[in-house]
C-alpha cells in the first residue's frame, strides 16, 4: 500500500480544488525555491513530517500552511489599521482556506481528523518575511485504516 503517497495526494488533492489557492508545494520545496519571483499565489504548502502505527490505522503529523503575498499600494490611506497594504485581507482569505480544508478532511468517512485533547484544532500566524509573505498554518494528525486501498471518496 501507498499509505504516504495517498495522503499527501489526497491533501494535495484537496487544496487545489479551493478556489483561493494556486498552487500546492511540499514544505521542502518552498525552502529550496526562491518563489519571490513566480506569479504562484496563494499558495499552500503540506509537511507530512511523521506518524506512528497502530494495529488498525497509521497516523500521520501533518501541517498545511496557506501563504498569500502582501501588496502593497501607493497611495496614502489615512486608516491606521489597515495601513497601506492588504494584509487583513490576505490572512482573512487564507484562514478561509484552512477551515474549508478542516470540515472537509472531517467529513471524510475513511479517515479522521485528530487535534487536541480538547477537539480543538489550533492554528497560528506565518511569516515569511523573505518573501513578503504571511499566511496561517495549522497541525493535525490525519488517520487512516491499516487496510485503506483509497481515501479518496
Amino acid at each position: 500500500m501507498n499509505y504516504f503517497s495517498e495522503v499527501t495526494k489526497y491533501v494535495t488533492d484537496l487544496l487545489l480544488l479551493d478556489e483561493d489557492v494556486n498552487t500546492v508545494l511540499s514544505l521542502d520545496v518552498k525552502e529550496r525555491t526562491d518563489i519571490s519571483k513566480k506569479n504562484i499565489y496563494p499558495l499552500a504548502t503540506i509537511d507530512v513530517a511523521d506518524g506512528f502505527l497502530t494495529a488498525n490505522n497509521l497516523s500521520f503529523n501533518v501541517d498545511v500552511e496557506i501563504l498569500d503575498q502582501v501588496d502593497f499600494v501607493k497611495e496614502i490611506r489615512t486608516n491606521k489599521f489597515t495601513t497601506n497594504d492588504n494584509t487583513q485581507d490576505v490572512y482573512n482569505t487564507c484562514l478561509q482556506v484552512l477551515v474549508r480544508t478542516y470540515r472537509t478532511l472531517t467529513n471524510n468517512e475513511r479517515i479522521s481528523i485528530a487535534t487536541n485533547f480538547d477537539n480543538t484544532a489550533p492554528f497560528e500566524q506565518v511569516k515569511d518575511d523573505k518573501n513578503n509573505l504571511i499566511g496561517w498554518r495549522m497541525r493535525f494528525i490525519l488517520e487512516v485504516p491499516n487496510d485503506i486501498m483509497s481515501i479518496c471518496p
